[in-house]
């Protein structure tokens, strides 16, 4: 399976990517911004979509601990 690799600056959707288990491979500040990049194969492009479409469920403790590790790697 080719790995892909996608980055986000929305916490939103990097927090569901995350709770979904993809690898999270580095976080950057670009700016005032954090830039996520996961690695993934096509489930990720997947997922991605069903964000897009509101279609995408997730485990609600799964996305808050998500957002709190995203969080900390921004605010630390």
């Amino acid at each position: 399976m080719e790995k892909i690799k996608y980055t986000s600056s929305d916490l939103g959707l990097s927090a569901a990517i995350l709770s979904l288990n993809h690898r999270l491979v580095s976080s950057v500040k670009e700016g005032a911004r954090m830039q996520f990049t996961f690695e993934g194969g096509e489930e990720i492009q997947n997922d991605i979509e069903g964000w897009a479409q509101g279609t995408l469920q997730v485990s609600a403790r799964a996305y808050f601990d998500a957002i709190k590790n995203l969080k900390g790697r921004i605010y630390n």
